[in-house]
């Protein structure tokens, strides 16, 4: 079974590749955007955790 996780993981990265490849540059921006602010929404939630 672990060739077939491994062909799965491979043929997800592959979607998600040409996915981001397909994006307007406005799409990717907003993209990147997001991403960055569900790293620092997570980062606030940790530090926050820790001061608890």
């Amino acid at each position: 079974m672990p060739a077939d996780d491994e062909r799965a993981a491979e043929a997800a990265i592959t979607v998600v590749a040409r996915t981001d490849a397909e994006l307007s540059p406005v799409d990717a921006a907003a993209a990147a955007s997001l991403d960055s602010a569900e790293r620092r929404a997570k980062s606030i939630a940790n530090i926050t955790n820790a001061n608890v």
